[in-house]
């Protein structure tokens, strides 16, 4: 359950190189925001395909993450841009669930494949009984809808253990590493502690 983040001009094709040179271990996948103005920005899928043509990067190690507030205003409209951003091959990922006012039948009718687990929920998750229950309840939701869970915000191993009793097997969150430089995130990476971590910019 690792996933560092890193920043940096170069970041989609630094990806793609890692992944050539760690050709025998699972590919680093990588994680980008997109904002309200760039969702509903017509040309965006375009631009991704672009972007991943000139990078090499494979569209199945990109992942979109997207916030459930940004998905209100025209429901039809983001359902189509979210269908056609699926179908460049990248993934879709929504952020901080559990605190939006994203609905459980909106997270089962977009395409999304991932599902972030906010923050609020792991910080208490070892401490109180009612987190632990809502974690848990998140987890299987998520595992219900074939959705890959990813818990976010976890700073201690207490709460690392308890996600993996829970049965989340993915999360990221400065336990794990603070936000690293281009040369920083190739040295953690070689690190043999991290075999087939994954890989987010923010």
């Amino acid at each position: 359950m690792r996933l560092p983040t890193f920043s940096g001009r170069s970041t989609r094709g630094r990806v793609s190189a890692w992944n050539a040179e760690r050709a025998d271990q699972p590919p680093l996948t990588l994680s980008v925001n997109v904002c309200a103005r760039q969702l509903h920005q017509t040309d965006l899928p375009a631009t991704i395909t672009g972007i991943l043509a000139a990078t090499g990067l494979h569209p199945g190690n990109l992942v979109v993450e997207l916030n459930g507030s940004l998905l209100q205003p025209d429901a039809a409209t983001t359902a189509l841009r979210l269908r056609q951003l699926r179908a460049t091959g990248v993934r879709l990922a929504m952020d901080d669930f559990g605190v939006g006012s994203l609905s459980l039948a909106d997270l089962r009718r977009l395409p999304f494949d991932v599902m972030k687990i906010d923050r609020s929920f792991v910080a208490d998750i070892a401490t109180v009984p009612e987190a632990t229950a809502l974690t848990r309840a998140l987890v299987q939701l998520g595992n219900s809808l074939s959705l890959t869970t990813v818990a976010e915000g976890i700073e201690r191993p207490d709460q690392l253990e308890r996600l993996r009793a829970l049965g989340c097997r993915l999360g990221q969150g400065y336990y794990f590493a603070k936000p690293l430089d281009e040369g920083a995130a190739g040295a953690l990476l070689g690190a043999e502690r991290l075999p087939g971590a994954q890989v987010a910019s923010t």
